[in-house]
């Protein structure tokens, strides 16, 4: 999972990088990086789509089976908002019907620029 993956480096080999490096990276993935599979406070599952403003704050795709994934609905979490990341969920325990909607692998994607976005 990309959590454990982020958890594992800053653990076990973070004397190997630059510290600023890496917190930078940290902050810029969020601790839920995306392609992460949670649970939220209120039951429902979601794939992180995006870091947010807050590293514990991510944008999440809904889990909606009855609509078609490209049309499923995302919501930003906020540090003041009533819905919230209650745990990571590894994709290998879910049902294969919920995996392959959420498909992580196929909507994983990073984007870095040092450049500011002026949209």
């Amino acid at each position: 999972m990309p959590t454990e993956a982020l958890a594992h480096i800053y653990k076990n080999e973070r004397t190997r990088f630059d510290t600023d490096i890496l917190t930078t990276l940290i902050r810029l993935l969020g601790v839920y990086p995306p392609g992460t599979v949670v649970q939220l406070t209120d039951g429902s599952l979601a794939l992180v789509v995006a870091p947010g403003v807050g590293t514990l704050y991510p944008e999440v795709l809904i889990y909606t089976p009855e609509l078609h994934k490209n049309e499923a609905p995302t919501f930003q979490l906020t540090a003041d908002g009533d819905v919230k990341i209650a745990e990571a969920i590894r994709p290998s325990s879910l049902p294969a019907d919920v995996r392959t909607w959420l498909n992580p692998q196929q909507r994983l994607s990073y984007f870095y620029s040092a450049e500011p976005f002026n949209p």
